[in-house]
């Protein structure tokens, strides 16, 4: 199996194996459960809860995963996107010939199993050529079914470039046989010496839902447009769409998004324009705002009006990707997740060369049980300033400069006198 990754936003955040976990900086915990799915030794994924997200640090680098030996275990945390992947499917050339000056055909068995297929890719022993093909699929090798007609494969240079395509895609089929026919109008056979059959499948993922509260709304009739103040149930939730209910059948408005800081400031932090148009039956609309990674508990979601009346929005829902935390995890073995210490330290593991072999969206899922206070959790002393912790030595060396400084004030009027 191949699969390619379209989009990984990947970090290692990994302890060294062996290293004994000291817990007590870290405020809470969770157990990880027992699945009965999983019986061997072998990678798993975890998607973090939204309350590992708000009580964790807010890049997730206190995260620490540990084994009932209070051994921390190494692992990858990402940010899921959709992937692509590549399914071989065994398959043996039946058969070869040509009709001169027409065309090459190849038939080729998949197997009784009938296994699921969508792209053949041809190996040639010629060069420099343009060629029309067909897939046509069987079930017995006697009645075919045309797959794909207008197809084309080539091999060109041009320039000191190579332009190469030797792929055929067609719907899925799970017919046994495949036949390939390649027009030759009058030129030569391709030479074709190996034939690959692949299922090439996409992993969609499904942004989970934040729930969001509109607290407050106001009018500005000067700058024409609507304030809606809206609130989260937790900070630190990594949030990336913003998600607008509205009323109105047909609009067209410019939406931003925006936080508070700590200075009083509104930091923009996406912006989109939302539509709805009706036309009898058929709706196109579009009501997303893309955001960067907001983690505030309360924003602003400002909606420009102009001169329309101002739209009556029925509420407002936050979106993220999965963030996903895989491990290689033994069934003899407990685990749980520690959370909550701003003081910790990354750690970082090479297990980089693993996690490139793995489709990740395709291992198996465990989860999380509930979050519980850390009862070994024991905080850090708050270091005191040097200057807190030593007054008199600081009031000393004050007196001992004033006076210094008193001794040359009066050698100067001495000296001047």
């Amino acid at each position: 199996m191949k699969y390619v990754n379209l989009l990984w936003l990947t970090f290692f955040v990994v302890p060294g194996l062996g290293a004994e976990f000291d817990a007590k900086e870290w405020k809470f915990l969770t157990p990880i459960a027992s699945e009965p799915g999983v019986k061997n030794p072998q990678f798993v994924r975890i998607t973090l809860p939204g309350w590992v997200l708000a009580n964790a640090r807010e890049d997730l680098l206190d995260l620490r995963l540990v084994n009932e030996d209070g051994t921390e275990v190494p692992y990858v945390l990402q940010r899921a996107e959709p992937t692509t992947h590549e399914d071989d499917v065994p398959v043996r050339i039946l058969n070869r010939g040509i009709d001169p000056g027409r065309y090459e055909q190849l038939v080729c068995d998949l197997g009784e199993q009938r296994q699921a297929s969508n792209q053949i890719v041809l190996s040639a022993g010629a060069r420099d050529f343009v060629r029309r093909a067909q897939v046509d699929g069987s079930a017995d090798g006697s009645k075919w079914i045309v797959l794909r007609t207008d197809a084309y494969i080539f091999d060109q240079r041009e320039q000191g470039r190579h332009y190469q395509n030797l792929r055929l895609t067609f719907p899925d089929s799970t017919y046994r046989y495949l036949r390939i026919l390649i027009s030759l109008d009058g030129r030569q056979p391709l030479n074709i010496n190996e034939v690959q059959v692949r299922r090439v499948g996409r992993t969609e993922v499904e942004p989970e839902r934040v729930p969001a509260t509109i607290v407050r709304r106001s009018e500005d009739p000067k700058r024409k447009c609507t304030d809606l103040i809206v609130e989260t149930a937790m900070g630190k939730q990594h949030l990336e769409e913003c998600v607008l209910s509205v009323k109105q059948e047909n609009f067209e408005r410019s939406v931003t998004v925006s936080y508070q800081d700590h200075r009083g400031a509104w930091q923009e932090v996406g912006n989109d324009t939302i539509h709805r148009f009706k036309t009898g039956p058929v709706v196109d609309e579009y009501l997303t705002v893309p955001v960067q990674d907001l983690n505030e508990k309360r924003f602003r979601v400002r909606i420009w009006n102009g001169d329309s009346p101002p739209l009556d929005v029925l509420s407002v829902s936050m979106q993220r990707m999965p963030r996903l935390l895989v491990f290689h995890s033994s069934p003899a073995d407990r685990y749980r997740l520690f959370f909550g210490n701003p003081e910790a330290e990354a750690r970082t593991y090479d297990l980089g060369g693993a996690f490139e072999k793995l489709d990740t969206l395709r291992l198996p899922r465990v989860s999380l049980k509930a979050m519980t206070p850390n009862p070994s959790f024991s905080p850090r002393p708050v270091q005191r300033p040097w200057t807190e912790r030593h007054p008199g030595l600081v009031w000393a060396a004050l007196a001992i400069g004033v006076l210094l400084l008193a001794g040359l004030l009066l050698k100067t009027v001495r000296d001047a006198g």
